[in-house]
């Protein structure tokens, strides 16, 4: 209620601006909404979907299903806004299987490296699974760790089901997959050929 009012009245200012939003969650999301942040000037919204898999969802306690993240993507892209989603890899319960169904869901709602920013799996002070840790003796130096987590290309704590370098490995792969398979289905295939020459 309280964006739509404040995207109402920046709509009713006719202030000029762009905005990009990040942060969102698919569970709240509505097509009202949506309209309204479109005539407010959001040009582009940043999902928290984390990942395809709706076991790891659950594990994560992110009160929202697959089902509900594909809906809000169709939304937004309905209302003209710029969709990109983040993504979450090692978490607790990763495996090889939750990392394919990531794959799969990034590929049937077309979301390629260029609107996916992928991260690691990571316990932030205040939530259970950095409690969790604490308390089984993994985090030494409280500020030490707040320095790692702050660097995003590698893996500080992995909580996956996979060592490091698999895990890392089977992302990057990943990441080569869903650009492939949305150059194949665009039919962009000499953009594809030479992703495949790269790779051999």
């Amino acid at each position: 209620k309280r964006t739509k009012q404040l995207c109402d009245r920046i709509y009713e200012e006719n202030l000029g601006v762009s905005l990009f939003v990040s942060g969102g969650k698919p569970n709240l999301i509505t097509n009202e909404v949506l309209a309204s942040m479109r005539r407010a000037g959001v040009m582009r919204f940043s999902y928290g979907i984390e990942t395809g898999s709706q076991g790891m969802l659950d594990g994560m306690q992110k009160k929202s299903t697959t089902n509900q993240n594909i809906v809000a993507l169709e939304n937004t892209w309905k209302n003209g806004i710029a969709v990109y989603a983040n993504m979450c890899f090692g978490m607790p319960g990763e495996n090889h299987k939750t990392i394919s169904e990531t794959r799969d869901f990034l590929i049937s709602n077309e979301l390629t490296t260029k609107s996916f920013y992928n991260s690691w799996g990571t316990a932030y002070p205040g939530s259970h699974l950095y409690d969790d840790i604490k308390q089984k003796g993994l985090i030494k130096d409280a500020r030490e760790y707040l320095f790692q987590i702050g660097s995003t290309d590698r893996v500080v704590l992995n909580f996956s089901d996979l060592p490091d370098n698999v895990l890392q490995r089977r992302v990057f792969e990943l990441r080569r997959e869903v650009d492939m398979a949305y150059l194949l289905k665009i039919k962009e295939y000499r953009k594809y050929f030479l992703k495949l020459i790269e790779i051999i």
